[in-house]
């Protein structure tokens, strides 16, 4: 079970731990 919204949720979330990290 994949949907979009999720998907963009996890990116989004990734990206902001990135730049937190960063």
């Amino acid at each position: 079970m994949s949907d979009p919204t999720t998907t963009k949720k996890r990116v989004a979330n990734a990206k902001m731990r990135a730049l937190k990290a960063a």
